[in-house]
């Protein structure tokens, strides 16, 4: 009973009573696998590694040809980084279950964390064989494909992004979804953000692509991104999420934009500065920037958002990152993290001279200010990368050995910003190289130009 009500409560987004009741199933029967399943399921979702790792090992223990239990316990280890125990395991689940596609699916995404880009695709590829439906297969088979740089056959499957388990909730809109073949002279049309702050501003490029069909651009973005993009060329109004929207003719998510367009490598619109600081902000960090900071100035930032793990998994530690500014004179370092320093943190104790903007960065509008009077960025993984790429400014942007789809493979250039370049981890984890590496580049950049 305790058991069939928690998994009720679980399906009715009601977690903490759902734990609740598994947790009393197992008081009521301590040897019953599936209850171990179901916690370890929500401690996983909670980010409780070790202890959804030990509710799945003893539900294996209790019922050995538990092919979910082991499943779920691979995903615990590659989300650890534990790649070859993850592999490991995903090959014990096929041998019970030589049918599971979601094991394939899975253990693409193994060779994918290593950058075995076509072992990926081959095991996606064996998924989809079994269940050609498969949202999770589609979608990994694409990112691997983006990747690698393959993007005319990856754009289709980048759209079952809408049809995973945890997706997030596809909006509904009056208008029709425009795929890039209809006619859009004398038409209007809704561009709408989806996703993170990086992806508006890399894939808000397209609107001018749009508006150049003839259409009338509406365009919807995050909140801290509306003063920014105000009147941003190519559109008729910008709105923030959760305002009254005009009715239109058709409307778009803006990461649906390179599918209806068929981008390739070669054909990615303006890659060079098409966002612009505005001029009432700028001026309104002039003169503290001219008073506070000597050049060269370069801003830092070195973490993502604690919401989003995979964030985090780009983030550096504070402890490493304070090496960078640490062990440079000569120039004065900004930080630009949101919440600003912390004051206790290891940055402060190593780079007294880390400077915090004041008064604070309210949205990204403050912050393109700043980075429009900066020498360089240097950051992770982050909107602020794409925001300094977006204006054209000098940006470094350090990344995991496994980094996102759109930096492709062994490159110290992005085909999505000329004015960036990449530093790479070549083992995963490996943060010390890659800031070494940065601290390398720097001090030629002192010796042989004077500044950044």
């Amino acid at each position: 009973m305790h058991l069939n009500l928690g998994h009720a409560l679980e399906t009715a987004g009601q977690i903490v009573a759902a734990e609740n009741e598994y947790s009393q199933a197992l008081l009521a029967e301590p040897e019953l696998p599936e209850a171990h399943f179901n916690l370890g399921n929500l401690r996983f979702r909670a980010g409780r590694l070790s202890e959804a790792a030990l509710l799945f090992e003893r539900a294996c223990v209790l019922r050995p040809r538990f092919p979910e239990a082991l499943l779920n316990l691979g995903n615990v280890r590659r989300v650890q980084s534990e790649l070859d125990a993850a592999e490991s395991t995903y090959r014990r689940v096929l041998e019970i279950r030589p049918d599971f596609a979601e094991a394939f699916v899975n253990l693409g995404n193994v060779y994918r964390a290593r950058n075995e880009l076509p072992r990926a695709i081959a095991a996606y590829e064996r998924a989809l064989a079994l269940q050609p439906i498969l949202s999770e297969a589609h979608l990994n088979q694409a990112l691997a494909n983006l990747a690698a740089g393959e993007w005319r056959r990856a754009w289709a499957g980048t759209e079952h992004r809408w049809t995973l388990k945890h997706a997030l909730p596809l909006r509904r809109f009056r208008a029709e979804r425009w795929t890039g073949v209809q006619p859009l002279e004398g038409r209007s049309i809704l561009l709408h953000a989806e996703q993170g702050l990086g992806d508006t501003i890399q894939f808000v490029r397209y609107v001018r692509l749009v508006a150049a069909r003839g259409a009338r651009v509406f365009l919807e973005v995050q909140p801290a991104l509306r003063q920014l993009l105000e009147g941003f060329p190519g559109t008729a109004a910008v709105f923030s999420r959760g305002e009254p929207l005009p009715d239109c003719d058709y409307e778009c998510p803006l990461l649906s934009l390179p599918h209806a367009f068929g981008t390739d490598l070669s054909t990615i619109p303006v890659t060079q500065e098409y966002v612009v600081a505005p001029q009432a902000h700028t001026s309104k960090w002039s003169d503290w920037v001219a008073t506070h900071l000597p050049r060269p100035r370069i801003g830092v930032k070195w973490s993502g958002n604690p919401s989003f793990p995979i964030g985090m998994n780009r983030s550096i530690a504070e402890q490493i990152f304070s090496r960078l500014p640490a062990g440079l004179s000569g120039a004065t370092f900004v930080c630009l993290e949101k919440e600003g320093l912390d004051p206790h943190g290891p940055m402060l104790r190593h780079c007294p001279g880390l400077i915090t903007p004041k008064p604070g960065l309210a949205d990204l509008a403050d912050t393109a200010a700043l980075v429009a009077q900066l020498d360089l960025v240097i950051t992770i993984d982050t909107s602020i990368a794409h925001l300094a790429g977006a204006m054209g400014r000098p940006v470094w942007v350090l990344l995991p050995f496994a980094a996102d789809w759109r930096w492709l493979l062994n490159r110290t250039d992005s085909v999505w910003y000329t004015s960036m370049r990449l530093f790479r981890q070549s083992r995963a984890g490996d943060w010390p190289e890659v800031l070494n590496n940065v601290q390398v580049a720097l001090e030629d950049h002192f010796q042989n130009q004077g500044a950044p």
